[in-house]
């Protein structure tokens, strides 16, 4: 349909939440580029790269609730209207986030004042363009696991998606 952008991804997480997921959808959390649902851009290395973000979530401890946790990967489709979406690559706005991030120059950057940084963005330019931001593709650094496969110097970091609003995905 015209005025739409759907895309494609994959979600890594452990089964146990895997099928909460699926019962009721997905909560929005916390992570470098803002708030949100995160998917990799679903093709080749998709499913690998979800499957390493979690071992990398694993060895942080985030699911250490879990008795046995065992990875789990979640496909979905993304669907936005055209004005609900930000591509980070595109080149103005990859100009408007360079100018923004020159506050942080010469600073050390944790992941709380990252993710801070890209949430003051997504909403100051909500407020100037008068639009909801739904969906960002961004890059991001492969997980840790990753880093030992992944090819950055030949392909750039991997694509992701950051879902702002839930009601836009659809597990598939």
């Amino acid at each position: 349909m015209p005025g739409e952008v759907v895309r494609r991804g994959v979600h890594g997480t452990s089964q146990e939440r895997a099928k909460q997921i699926i019962d009721g959808g997905f909560n929005l959390g916390g992570g470098r580029r803002g708030k949100g649902v995160y998917f990799w851009s679903e093709g080749p290395n998709a499913d690998r790269l979800a499957r390493d973000w979690f071992r990398q979530a694993c060895e942080a401890g985030n699911y250490r609730t879990e008795t046995n946790p065992q990875a789990a990967i979640v496909r979905a489709s993304i669907t936005v209207d055209v004005t609900e979406f930000m591509d980070c690559k595109d080149p103005e706005i990859a100009a408007m986030l360079e100018r923004a991030s020159m506050s942080y120059a010469g600073r050390r950057v944790n992941n709380s004042d990252m993710s801070g940084f890209y949430e003051a963005f997504y909403l100051a330019y909500e407020r100037k363009s008068h639009r909801k931001i739904k969906l960002i593709q961004t890059d991001v650094s492969p997980p840790g696991p990753s880093k030992d496969w992944y090819p950055v110097p030949l392909l750039g970091h991997p694509s992701c998606y950051v879902v702002r609003d839930r009601e836009c995905i659809a597990i598939l």
